[in-house]
């Protein structure tokens, strides 16, 4: 990795030398610019900065964003009960693991 300047980065993979701009949320192989998830070179490029990785998480990935938007889609019950499944077989039935 070598530092360009206060927000520009190049960092060597294999044989590739990829441009990255945190500032502006971009990298040369477009994969950070296409999917929002910060990956391991734009996250060695944050290390290096010794910034909030939180800093760059799109909205869209948030904790509240989820919860805005399945509020009301949600219920939240007070009491759950699960039931396990019956271990009895009916008469006739067939075996899942049988060959």
């Amino acid at each position: 990795m070598i530092f360009a300047s206060v927000d520009e980065y190049q960092v060597f993979k294999r044989q590739t030398r990829l441009s990255i701009n945190l500032e502006k949320r971009h990298c040369s192989c477009g994969k950070w610019t296409l999917t929002w998830i910060s990956y391991r070179n734009v996250i060695y490029c944050m290390a290096h900065k010794r910034v909030d990785l939180k800093e760059y998480c799109h909205k869209f990935y948030k904790v509240q964003t989820f919860r805005r938007t399945y509020n009301e889609m949600v219920l939240y019950e007070k009491e759950v009960v699960v039931l396990s499944p019956s271990l009895k077989r009916n008469v006739g039935s067939i075996s899942v693991f049988a060959m």
